[in-house]
């Protein structure tokens, strides 16, 4: 049985991984930025929460655990983003990071993680140094 924290995150994590998906199979990335940074970062005053009520460790395993049933492929984009909604949302630093690289056959692949306070929080790969990270997404304040 999960704990009470665990669950609350577990079914924001659910409803933002089906949101995201929803609109970004319908809408540029640029809209979803967009929206995410006006609606999804603001509480109901229209600030930014920064409450600490949950912990880093609860939100990556309820992100985990929701992108392991909504999730079977492509996961690190959406997961990435959820996670950094969330850290935002509850008052923790965090750098959401994108990057790309060539594979063995010359193919572009694309690759995104979190990082809080110099940790990845998310989305670690054993060669994750072999992708060259785009410039920072602007996101309106």
């Amino acid at each position: 049985m999960l704990p009470a924290d665990i669950k609350i995150i577990f079914a924001q994590s659910v409803l933002l991984i089906v949101l995201l998906r929803f609109m970004l199979s319908f809408f540029s990335f640029g809209n979803v930025r967009r929206y995410i940074s006006t609606h999804i970062l603001q509480d109901e005053k229209g600030q930014r929460s920064g409450k600490r009520k949950h912990s880093r460790k609860d939100m990556v395993l309820g992100v985990k655990l929701a992108s392991k049933y909504l999730l079977r492929v492509n996961r690190c984009l959406i997961e990435s983003i959820v996670l950094w909604v969330l850290f935002k949302r509850h008052g923790y630093p965090a750098d959401l990071h994108i990057g790309i690289r060539k594979d063995a056959r010359a193919q572009l692949n694309g690759h995104a993680w979190v990082e809080s306070e110099g940790i990845i929080a998310i989305g670690w790969l054993p060669d994750l140094s072999k992708f060259v990270m785009l410039p920072p997404l602007k996101w309106k304040k």
